[in-house]
């Protein structure tokens, strides 16, 4: 199967909580600054990565259309819970605080995901909730 064409992808590495995490993010060509997904893949906190989710992601940013960034975070059993949600947050966090190098608008930030990603999805918004940040939009 062929990928879908998405306008630009880039590979990133940003600081976490526990050593660097993978970021890939899929530029449609949305307005810029655009809105942007922060995006937690599926797997069952055990398998799946930025690879196994790449055509879901591309498909979202060019369906949205939107910046869509797809979180590499640290799987189980080799990092017990909570690893993932920290890393989650932690990358949610770094996008907002670096949303204007993204070419992202840092008012229209949402996250999402599929099964264990949508979990993480939920609990990154009722953290970013607690601690007054970052602002989740959707």
């Amino acid at each position: 199967m062929t990928p879908e064409r998405v306008d630009r992808i880039q590979d990133m590495k940003i600081p976490g909580p526990a050593g660097e995490i993978l970021i890939r993010v899929y530029s449609s060509k949305a307005q810029s600054p655009s809105p942007a997904l922060v995006y937690f893949h599926g797997g069952g906190w055990v398998l799946g990565d930025l690879e196994s989710h790449d055509h879901v992601c591309r498909a979202l940013a060019n369906s949205v259309p939107c910046a869509v960034i797809s979180v590499d975070y640290r799987l189980a059993p080799e990092h017990k819970f909570p690893a993932a949600v920290h890393d989650s947050y932690a990358a949610t966090q770094w996008i907002t605080d670096h949303a204007g190098e993204l070419g992202v608008d840092r008012s229209r930030i949402s996250v999402g995901g599929d099964s264990a990603g949508g979990n993480l999805a939920a609990v990154v918004s009722q953290i970013a909730r607690d601690r007054g940040g970052p602002n989740i939009v959707f």
